[in-house]
C-alpha cells in the first residue's frame, strides 16, 4: 500500500469514527490502524491466507500490544467453481 493511500484510510477512521473494520490482507496498515483502533477502542478483522504471513504479524501485534484491537483470521484461498483456472487470487 502506498503512503498516501495508508493516510486516506488513517483520516477515514478518525474523521468519520469508524469503530469496526474488515482488512482483507495484512501488513503495516494492520500495524497503523491497531495504533489508532487502539486508542480509539475500534476494533480491526484482518483476514489473511497465508500462515506463514499471519504468524509474524500476529507476533507484532502482540508485541504492539494492541491484540484486543486486532483479530488475524487465517482463510485459505481456494478455486471454486467461479475460478477462471486453478490458481487461487491474492
Amino acid at each position: 500500500m502506498r503512503p498516501a493511500a495508508l493516510v486516506t484510510i488513517l483520516n477515514e477512521v478518525i474523521v468519520h469514527s469508524h469503530r469496526s473494520i474488515i482488512e482483507r490482507g495484512g501488513g503495516i496498515a494492520t500495524i497503523f490502524l491497531g495504533r489508532l483502533l487502539r486508542q480509539t477502542g475500534g476494533q480491526l478483522t484482518t483476514i489473511v491466507h497465508d500462515r506463514p504471513w499471519a504468524d509474524p504479524l500476529g507476533r507484532q501485534v502482540v508485541a504492539e500490544g494492541f491484540e484486543s484491537n486486532v483479530s488475524i483470521v487465517v482463510a485459505a484461498l481456494t478455486p471454486t467453481e467461479l475460478t477462471i483456472d486453478e490458481t487461487p487470487r491474492d
